[in-house]
């Protein structure tokens, strides 16, 4: 499910790349009334102590929810946000970009819209992953929030070597199937002596 931005829509040029000023998931936060000034503070205190990232901290301490932050951010970038439980991907758009680079990046290509694709982003301000999944796809990328709990599922799902451990499975079965009867084995079991698999 896509959720529009409830802010006048960006142009396509501002919504295609994340704004290079350089924002704070804390200033967002704040100016859209979803932390105070000291439960911000406290949170950066914290972080600094635990080395964990300021919205999971924000989260993991109950101040905000995953979905918020997602929202927030969206809001402010102009972008969509994502729910990746009722979105309709399909395998052969997620894999125009490779499994590494996708969760390393924490990024998921949602659709091939002709002229750019839509990819989401865990964390759409980190430009460095913007920057390297735009280089890897070769094509002009839009931005789209997603909260960070929803993308490995999603991952899972559909970079899942299927084919290749059904391949490996089916070797395996004729290799050792040729060497043992299985049937012969069953019959065995519970018996004293039985061999030992």
């Amino acid at each position: 499910m896509l959720v529009e931005p409830r802010e006048p829509a960006a142009t396509p040029a501002a919504a295609a790349a994340p704004a290079r000023e350089k924002l704070r998931l804390g200033d967002v936060l704040l100016r859209q009334a979803l932390v105070t000034p000291e439960q911000l503070q406290e949170a950066l205190d914290h972080q600094r102590g635990s080395g964990k990232r300021l919205g999971r901290v924000l989260i993991d301490g109950g101040l905000v929810t995953e979905d918020q932050v997602a929202h927030a951010l969206a809001r402010q970038l102009r972008v969509p946000a994502v729910n990746l439980k009722s979105f309709p991907l399909k395998s052969e758009t997620v894999r125009l970009l490779g499994e590494s680079p996708a969760r390393r990046h924490r990024a998921l290509v949602l659709e091939d819209k002709g002229d750019y694709l839509l990819v989401a982003f865990a964390d759409p301000l980190d430009l460095f992953a913007y920057d390297e999944v735009t280089r890897l796809l070769k094509r002009p990328v839009r931005i789209a929030v997603v909260p960070e709990s929803q993308l490995p599922p999603a991952l899972d799902r559909h970079y899942r070597r299927t084919e290749e451990i059904q391949g490996l499975a089916k070797a395996l079965e004729k290799d050792v199937g040729d060497a043992v009867d299985f049937g012969e084995l069953q019959s065995t079991v519970g018996q004293e002596g039985a061999p030992v698999v």
